[in-house]
């Protein structure tokens, strides 16, 4: 079954859109209220989102967007339309709560979301490792960029901090460990992204860009 919602000036499609389900989607429902709680590393947002390079006139689809802790951010690099899809409900409702008027869809982005819609700039920050299914992540970012544009994944910390932050977090996301740098490299590359970086340092950064000519369906 095919359901249709207007989001912004586009129509989105989801497909098999029953709501998301599971630990993962209760787990995040569940701690959503105070989910922004000490969790707005500025100095991590803003060394990755320089490193990034500029969104002035940008558009930006932020996924796994949680409460909405990249918005501040990406407003005030102008990114000129922002778009935001969340697993969690109750997460997508405090985003539409702190910021009347953001585009926000719950969502499951390992599925087929949107139909006829662009962006500039895909970015996955601190949710990779929540995902069952990282090709369709890459996949799906993939045929939304633009050409030229660029996906971003990323973490306030390196793999070990992370890894070691989800096994200390709750048995619904003990297991969610971060994939090797060549993991990713070779994710990156399957999909079809070009100029590859994966570096894990003080935080954990990665991106590939969409080729300009970029011809695969």
């Amino acid at each position: 079954m095919l359901y249709y919602t207007r989001f912004g000036y586009n129509i989105i499609m989801v497909k098999n859109a029953k709501q998301p389900c599971g630990a993962v989607r209760n787990y995040f429902d569940r701690l959503a209220q105070a989910w922004d709680n000490g969790r707005s590393d500025c100095s991590a947002i803003n060394a990755i989102l320089d490193r990034f390079g500029p969104l002035d006139g940008k558009t930006v689809l932020d996924v796994a967007c949680g409460a909405g802790v990249l918005y501040p951010f990406l407003t005030a690099r102008k990114a000129a339309r922002i778009s935001a899809v969340d697993i969690s409900p109750e997460m997508c409702r405090i985003y539409r709560e702190k910021y009347p008027g953001a585009e926000v869809l719950t969502g499951d982005f390992e599925r087929e979301l949107f139909k006829g819609l662009q962006f500039d700039r895909v970015i996955i920050y601190n949710a990779f490792p929540h995902f069952e299914n990282p090709e369709a992540v890459f996949a799906n970012a993939f045929h939304l960029l633009k050409r030229g544009g660029s996906l971003l994944i990323a973490h306030s910390m390196n793999r070990a901090e992370l890894d070691e932050h989800h096994r200390r977090a709750g048995k619904e996301v003990a297991e969610h460990v971060l994939i090797s740098d060549d993991e990713f490299s070779a994710l990156y590359r399957r999909t079809g992204f070009t100029g590859v970086t994966v570096n894990n340092g003080a935080y954990f950064y990665s991106e590939g860009r969409k080729p300009y000519n970029e011809t695969a369906s």
